[in-house]
């Protein structure tokens, strides 16, 4: 069975006032993939969430949930 891209983030990169918390992160989870976020306090583990459910855009590389922008795939 083929699993399509639920989540796919392409060189994506995030500052808070000029401070780097994610720097050129790709990723694809299929459907039907679990996956576990696990790092230390202040790794951007909820920025990468944040990105990934659209309340928070990257200053570089893109986000696509189901192949749609997030923000789109909340409404």
């Amino acid at each position: 069975m083929d699993k399509s891209p639920a989540v796919v983030l392409n060189h994506v990169s995030f500052s808070y006032n000029d401070l780097p918390v994610l720097e050129d992160v790709t990723l694809t989870v299929s459907e039907l993939d679990f996956l576990c976020v696990v790092g230390p306090n202040a790794g951007g583990k909820t920025t990468l969430l944040r990105m990934i459910l659209g309340f928070l855009r990257p200053i570089g590389g893109t986000v696509h949930v189901f192949g749609e922008a997030p923000v789109r795939v909340r409404e």
